[in-house]
């Protein structure tokens, strides 16, 4: 195997791995990367856990960090590969600037939360997570929302903890994504700011 790119590095060096580390590096990732990148995630999980159950106000100090690159759109969706993105949104997202409150009385009543179901609706680990993440100032995608014409409202396709993070933190505006192809039906049930 002369001229293998494992010739030419020290696997005793970088100790054992896991399998997805393993995995990782035969697809060609720095292990160091990957390593540090988990290490960050085991460290928001960790703070998440104080948050778990907490009302607003003993939430941290959140300033949201809006991530708009194009690069980042994909996030929109939970769990979206990048190839899959690509396919579904060849020409991106449109994104858009919403007032929360506005768009929180529009809001599909499978997606809005009131305070008193602030911990019993939608998944406790992800909020918790939510707030963590976004109190380190990392980049948050906004979510994307799709219209409910007959029903004159609107609901997520992703994004569902981001607004609540969002929603009792005090935030005024919230920025959103949309099917470019849906963006005229979404603003006839809600004010946007297209940007």
């Amino acid at each position: 195997m002369s001229g293998n790119r494992l010739d030419k590095i020290d696997l005793a060096a970088l100790g054992p791995m896991t399998t997805a580390e393993a995995i990782a590096f035969l697809n060609g990732e720095d292990i160091d990367v990957l390593r540090a990148q988990q290490q960050e995630r085991d460290e928001i999980a960790e703070e998440a856990d104080r948050y778990k159950l907490v009302s607003p106000p003993e939430w941290p100090s959140l300033e949201f960090n809006w991530d708009l690159s194009a690069s980042a759109q994909r996030f929109a969706l939970d769990g979206c590969k990048p190839e899959s993105f690509a396919t579904s949104f060849s020409n991106g997202l449109r994104l858009g600037w919403v007032s929360l409150k506005e768009f929180d009385a529009k809001l599909s009543r499978i997606n809005r939360r009131a305070l008193v179901e602030l911990w019993d609706v939608g998944d406790k680990e992800k909020l918790a997570m939510a707030i963590a993440y976004i109190s380190r100032g990392k980049p948050i995608t906004p979510p994307l929302v799709h219209p409910i014409p007959a029903e004159k409202q609107v609901c997520f396709g992703g994004g569902n903890h981001r607004y609540t993070v969002a929603k009792f933190s005090g935030q005024i505006d919230l920025p959103i994504y949309a099917d470019p192809g849906e963006a005229e039906r979404i603003a006839a049930i809600v004010t946007v700011r297209w940007a």
